[in-house]
């Protein structure tokens, strides 16, 4: 039986930033290029964490951005940059509770157009 010296290895705690840069990467690259290994994953985890220093992980897993990214570096361009201005700015939008009618208690008008009195003469119209 080997011996091993002083106390036996406990399992390392996760690294919770690590786990929400590669959860970025994750969401925001290309499934192919994550598949082949094409990705820089130091790069992509250094880019993630600036993301992140910029807005918490609840405010990436609520952007949807419509497509996939070749890489995380898209954010820092003017039209990410943008992207992320109008994400914000999204989520800062409080609209008004929608209003629910019952349409059992809701009088409905009539359908019929009012008769109006048509004028007969120019100063009849005129007075009116």
């Amino acid at each position: 039986m080997p011996r091993t010296k002083g106390r036996p290895k406990q399992p390392r705690q996760p690294n919770l930033q690590h786990e929400n840069c590669r959860s970025l990467v994750k969401k925001f690259c290309k499934e192919e290029a994550l598949k082949s290994g094409n990705i820089n994953w130091g790069r992509e985890i250094k880019i993630a964490k600036l993301l992140l220093a910029r807005q918490p992980i609840e405010f990436w897993n609520g952007v949807n951005l419509g497509f996939q990214l070749n890489s995380l570096a898209w954010f820092l361009t003017p039209k990410g940059l943008e992207t992320i201005d109008a994400a914000e700015r999204l989520n800062k939008l409080e609209l008004p509770q929608k209003q629910v009618y019952n349409l059992d208690t809701v009088v409905a008008p009539s359908l019929e157009a009012p008769q109006q009195e048509t004028p007969k003469t120019l100063f009849d119209f005129l007075r009116k």
